[in-house]
């Protein structure tokens, strides 16, 4: 079934359109179409039907239509009725609306990227989606008119996005007559005057192209009072002196940042490799001989994939000049979901230091920044761990220069198939190869004294090149012991630990992991056991602590202990991982010797401990954020935000598992508690989609546990991700929700912190009275609560409100009061912010004196708390307000400096701006 509402609404079904000929019928089928798979309030139904004056029999009369528009549907699950109203299930891909927004999004996405003939592709089909204004039919029902201007606003940007992209592709003549009838329908919108100024002078045509500014720059005083904006004036002034640069960039649109170019750094992620590697000389031989493109190294469990993959790109790594990517996928640990690509494709942009506000919401945008920033780049991505084709597809380079080497227990024929890759089997190791990995761990002339005991202890390792490595460190460890007498023990223990047949080496694992495990003492094998119950894929030393339930100095003895025998690997420091293999012999072994009671008491520490410290994080970050009630102590460790940033990011994985560890094992206090605590952290660095599954594990679980706490902060968490990722009705939904549950629990601090996000979001979207209203709705609920961090912040919103709508003299009397409410409360981070609105308001009143003095109000605190980002974004501020060219060089020369340091994107405006 397809539903298209941008032009008159219509459904369509396989046999063609579905009829509709009751006016009311229509009318409710557009609102439920709007809100599509969310409930919709009866009332909103009955003002859309009646506008708001509904009959005495609303209530069945609605009934009636609701089921008259099921039959024409011809499905009667198509609308379902809810406790809080009705709700139409659109299936994804189904609304023209939402084909409409995915297209623009990738395409302004590829824009950003670099690449405007994907882009201009994109954006192309998705004007070819429109059939008039959207709701054309519908235009009397109040509850559409906000939906179609809504997306009437965005169809003109897309329409803009993509004049720019045909631009950067040299059709300036084609898109003259298209511009030219825009602006004359659209005079206020520079940026429309801009691209047609462009566009004629690449034309040859510069005096019509300056004729267009003198006309725009008309309209604009006599009906606003306003001159032009600084991107039109900047490309006035850049025609008049025939820049060269003009020739082959189109500007940036309004609200879009410059094409994100790095100042490249070469990423060499590559874990550290074995240093006594052996054998495999046909499979190097290939991989040498490969000039680009994929290859796929294959086979089972402890063969030494991922030992080949990283011997041979330390070995080659001079041949890729631009750096090298790793990324364990995890894609067969038994304890830990795989990494997904958006996770993968996240940490690689991170590797290029994107800043998190370039980086696309979707995967399928994310992955084209990737393919754009490796283009034309030579370098080695190593795919360590993939469970399926599919894992990796997104993760792959466009361009031929890059090499990628995937290791997998799956063949992934699919790879080869359709992506041409060379498929690389690993089997076991040959019987002389086998001897040479003992020989190279345990040396020469000891394994040369007894051949016959090394070939059998080759035979009882079966080959596998994971057992031999754990029987050559059973071997070091008892240097005195002949390698006959190891081969003795490890028959003897072969039938006491159950094990299976040796032909089978992913099972025969079993017996090699008991002999070692056996030569445990009790405490290092107990910790053994426990450490499976870890849920992410890396253990700090802290984590270690609190499940083993004793003292550092002892938790340090006994990994030092089981990393002798192979058993546990540290790959920073004090982080301890373990092979897939080994978690799963130790999750076997965790429910076999401890008790139900043992196991939930350990998983508890580990938990407390992650809480403790998760909490204590979020605080140091946001020292204003009004704490929850906690149920632990926070664990020494955390004193500077920097420390807390440091952890968060370091242990980002292992928050995510935990979460839904906690959900999913009976802590659902913990589940929610710990989303909460790393909200401020994932919506600061832009883990977005991280914030979004968090906090709807975190609901789910404040909804089991019912805490209505828990799941208002939940629901005003998940406004704020929506939010991020463009989901305005799933943001609305939740934050109407959160307001709610805050009310029932007389939360006024709540409530204001809501008024707030919801202020936020309807200024994303243009509608600043409406944020405005809500900003005053805040203060309100601030004072009544005596919350006077969240007054002065709330006053700041009412002031930048102001400011947005031009109404200059009401925006400066609220930020000052905001700055002396702040200035008794040591938050240098809400003074400087206010300071700098305070600036912007008074160039813009035309007081630049004051301007001046307090950009540099704002400077000294920025510089004081050491956030270089917004010092530097005061300094263009601050030039931006200078009374002469020189000074404005000064202060813009300084800024970029600091923007290039961070590779933040403003770097490319200040080129522009200083050229």
């Amino acid at each position: 079934m397809e539903f298209r509402v941008l032009g008159p609404v219509e459904v369509l079904d396989r046999r063609g359109p579905v009829r509709l000929r009751a006016a009311k019928q229509r009318a409710l089928l557009g609102v439920l179409i709007a809100y599509a798979n969310s409930p919709v309030p009866q009332h909103l139904l009955e003002d859309a039907l009646w506008e708001e004056k509904p009959p005495k029999t609303a209530v069945e009369n609605l009934r009636l239509y609701v089921y008259h528009l099921r039959r024409a549907l011809g499905d009667p699950h198509r609308i379902a009725h809810r406790p809080n109203g009705y709700a139409l299930v659109v299936r994804p891909g189904e609304l023209d609306a939402d084909r409409f927004e995915m297209l623009t999004d990738r395409g302004t996405s590829a824009l950003a990227a670099g690449d405007p003939r994907l882009a201009a592709g994109l954006l192309h089909e998705a004007h070819d989606l429109w059939h008039g204004p959207a709701y054309a039919d519908l235009d009397h029902v109040g509850p559409l008119r906000e939906e179609a201007d809504r997306l009437a606003e965005r169809r003109q940007v897309a329409l803009e996005f993509r004049i720019e992209a045909d631009l950067a592709m040299g059709r300036h003549a084609e898109v003259i007559g298209e511009l030219t009838r825009l602006v004359a329908k659209h005079p206020l919108r520079e940026h429309l005057c801009g691209l047609l100024m462009l566009a004629l002078y690449r034309c040859g045509r510069q005096a019509d192209a300056l004729d267009v500014y003198r006309r725009t720059r008309a309209v604009l005083v006599d009906e606003l009072g306003l001159e032009p904006g600084e991107e039109l004036r900047r490309l006035e002034q850049a025609i008049l002196s025939a820049e060269p640069h003009l020739t082959g960039t189109a500007p940036a649109p309004t609200g879009q940042q410059p094409n994100f170019d790095p100042q490249w750094t070469v990423p060499r992620q590559l874990p550290a490799h074995t240093p006594r590697f052996v054998g495999r000389s046909e499979q190097l031989r290939v991989l040498d001989a490969l000039p680009g493109g994929i290859a796929v190294i294959s086979g089972t469990a402890g063969v030494g994939k991922s030992a080949l993959a990283l011997h041979w790109a330390h070995q080659v790594a001079d041949r890729f000049p631009d750096g090298q990517l790793y990324v364990n996928l995890r894609g067969f640990d038994p304890s830990t979901a795989p990494i997904t690509p958006a996770e993968a494709v996240r940490g690689f942009l991170d590797a290029f230091g994107t800043p998190p506000e370039r980086i696309p919401a979707g995967l399928d945008a994310q992955a084209a920044l990737f393919r754009s920033l490796l283009a034309d780049r030579r370098m080695l991505v190593v795919l360590d761990n993939a469970a399926d084709a599919e894992q990796i597809r997104p993760l792959l380079p466009g361009g031929s220069e890059c090499l990628v080497v995937v290791t997998s227990r799956s063949q992934l024929a699919g790879l080869t198939a359709q992506e041409g890759a060379c498929p690389i089997p690993l089997d076991l190791l040959s019987p002389a190869e086998s001897v040479a990995l003992l020989a190279g761990r345990l040396g020469e002339e000891r394994v040369g004294a007894e051949p016959g005991a090394a070939a059998e202890l080759v035979d009882q390792c079966a080959r596998l090149p994971l057992a031999l490595a754990i029987t050559a460190a059973r071997a070091a460890v008892s240097q005195a012991l002949p390698l006959h007498a190891l081969c003795d023990e490890l028959r003897d223990e072969q039938s006491g630990l159950d094990a299976f047949n040796l032909d089978d080496p992913a099972t025969s694992l079993r017996t090699v992991f008991g002999w070692s495990y056996l030569r445990l003492s009790e405490p290092a094998a107990r910790l053994f056991r426990l450490l499976s119950l870890h849920p992410g894929p890396d253990a700090s030393f802290g984590a270690v602590v609190s499940l083993a339930g004793v003292v550092p100095q002892r938790a340090r003895s006994l990994l030092r202990e089981l990393a002798g025998f192979t058993l546990v690997t540290e790959t920073v420091r004090d982080q301890f991982t373990q092979h897939d293999l080994l978690r799963a012999y130790a999750t076997e072994l965790v429910q076999d010797e401890e008790t139900e009671d043992e196991r939930r008491a350990a998983t508890l520490r580990l938990l407390d401990h992650l809480l403790g410290l998760a909490h204590a994080a979020a605080v140091l970050l946001e020292p204003t954020r009004e704490p929850i009630d906690t149920i632990t102590e926070a664990p020494a460790g955390l004193t500077t935000a920097d420390e807390a940033l440091a952890w968060c990011e370091s242990q980002h994985r292992t928050l995510m598992a935990a979460i839904t560890f906690a959900a999913g094992h009976g802590f659902d206090d913990h589940a929610w508690r710990m989303s909460w605590a790393v909200a401020d952290y994932l919506n600061r660095r832009g883990h977005w989609h991280d914030l979004l599954a968090s906090q709807h594990v975190a609901l789910s679980a404040a909804t089991r546990a019912g805490n209505r706490c828990g799941q208002a902060h939940a629901h005003r968490e998940l406004g704020r991700a929506c939010i991020r990722l463009g989901r305005w009705d799933d943001a609305a939904d939740h934050l109407a929700q959160a307001l709610d549950a805050f009310g029932e629990l007389g939360a006024e601090t709540g409530q204001a912190h809501t008024h707030l996000t919801i202020g936020w979001m309807l200024e994303q979207q243009g509608r600043l009275r409406r944020s405005l209203r809500h900003a005053e709705q805040a203060l309100t609920l601030y004072r009544a609560c005596g919350n006077r961090a969240g007054q002065a912040n709330a006053l700041n919103a009412v002031g930048w409100c102001h400011v947005q709508l031009g109404e200059y003299e009401r925006a400066l009397p609220c930020c000052l009061q905001a700055l002396e409410m702040l200035a008794g409360l040591g938050d240098r981070l809400g003074e400087a912010a206010t300071w700098d609105s305070l600036g912007v308001a008074y160039r813009l009143f035309g007081d630049h004196a004051k301007a001046v003095a307090a950009f540099e109000h704002a400077l000294e605190l920025y510089r004081g708390i050491g956030d270089r980002y917004f010092e530097a974004t005061v300094l263009v501020h601050l030039g931006e307000a200078g009374a002469d060219a020189r000074t404005a060089r000064e202060n813009w020369t300084r800024a970029l400096a600091i923007f290039e340091d961070v590779r933040a994107p403003e770097a490319d405006r200040l080129r522009e701006l200083l050229r």
